[in-house]
């Protein structure tokens, strides 16, 4: 009797084995953002290499996506899949290049004084991405922060009529142009 409540522990305490992904060649901030859009992970331990290897393509695809959202567009990767005892591994090896720089963020808000006050706040920081990397996530905070400010202003029907990332390769640059259209102004009560 005592030994089943041991087995027990050691059961509840013991972790199913997982895929080891190595990242190397790449920043702390590129290797866990390229990780987190990898989907290969949730594959089986025991998953055939030869299924792996077809999904080759599919992880170059996931790895891009976390590439370019750092404004990694100029990288190299190479993958090598392997087995362990318990197992299957993968090694991404990444060069990731320089990433590419925003040279313009437009933007664009109806040309009225009292909605470019309120909206101000919400585009003092826009500057501040002019001339750094281009990072997809603070794009993405931009476009949040307006819609949150329109919504805290009661401009419950604001869209954006434009809202683009153009990456011009021969430069290597970027430029954001994002034009928000608040609508009319709900208020509630007298």
């Amino acid at each position: 009797l005592l030994v089943l409540p041991l087995l027990a522990a050691v059961a509840i305490g013991a972790q199913p084995e997982s895929p080891v992904i190595t990242i190397e060649g790449a920043d702390e901030q590129l290797a866990a953002n390229i990780r987190n859009h990898l989907r290969i992970g949730r594959e089986a331990c025991d998953t055939p290499l030869v299924r792996l290897e077809r999904l080759r393509n599919q992880v170059l695809g996931n790895i891009q996506r976390g590439a370019h959202a750092l404004g990694y567009y100029r990288y190299a990767a190479s993958l090598q899949f392997s087995r362990s005892e318990t197992c299957w591994q993968l090694l991404v090896s990444l060069v990731p290049g320089e990433p590419i720089l925003v040279k313009e963020v437009s933007v664009h808000l109806p040309d009225n004084p009292q909605i470019q006050d309120i909206f101000s706040e919400a585009l003092a920081d826009i500057p501040a991405m002019t001339g750094k990397p281009l990072h997809h996530g603070e794009y993405e905070a931009v476009k949040n922060g307006l819609s949150a400010v329109a919504v805290e202003n009661g401009f419950f029907a604001a869209a954006f009529t434009r809202a683009e990332i153009r990456v011009d390769m021969a430069t290597y640059s970027a430029d954001i142009d994002i034009a928000f259209e608040p609508g009319p102004r709900y208020r509630f009560g007298v």
